[in-house]
């Protein structure tokens, strides 16, 4: 019967979002509350005051959105790259570089997932944890890892419409 969130841009930060819930929540007799005070969206000046909420909400995703995408074109102009880095590398300064000793249990990983007698990521992840007396991946890592570009040396990456490829 009651919805209750911290903050207006909790519920929703984009504003046709916004306007959905709030039908649902007056066309279903639901009590909004958003910090410690209920909300009366019902009425046309509650209705106002969410609305206004929901715009200068999605007014800020979009700028921190702009922001984000800004600081990333400068950092791949600069010959930085984004995003995680993954197990098996590290970052140096502003490049990707491999890190050795997690190299060798990725190449384990490939190489032991290529046995004829494993047949699932679980199967590598027991045998990792034999020869390394200690799990250092998941299974669910596994899997990812066998299926990621980048460890046969191929990044790939989208920015806005704008795709980059980074060989490492």
């Amino acid at each position: 019967t009651g919805i209750w969130v911290y903050d207006n841009d909790r519920l929703s930060r984009k504003m046709e979002v916004g306007i959905k819930i709030s039908d649902l929540i007056v066309e279903n007799d639901c009590r909004l509350f958003v910090g410690w005070e209920e909300k009366k969206i019902e009425s046309s000046g509650g209705r106002f005051e969410y609305m206004i909420r929901s715009v200068m909400s999605d007014y800020e995703r979009m700028r921190i959105k702009e922001r984000m995408d800004f600081g990333k074109r400068k950092l791949l102009s600069n010959g930085g790259k984004l995003g995680n880095v993954g197990y098996g590398f590290k970052r140096v300064g502003k490049n990707v570089v491999l890190n050795t000793e997690e190299g060798k249990v990725i190449k384990d990983v490939f190489k032991i997932y290529n046995y004829k007698i494993v047949r699932s990521y679980g199967s590598v992840y027991d045998r990792l944890k034999t020869k390394y007396k200690k799990p250092l991946l998941s299974i669910s890592s596994i899997g990812r890892i066998l299926k990621d570009k980048k460890y046969n040396g191929l990044f790939e990456g989208k920015l806005e419409e704008d795709v980059y490829k980074i060989e490492f």
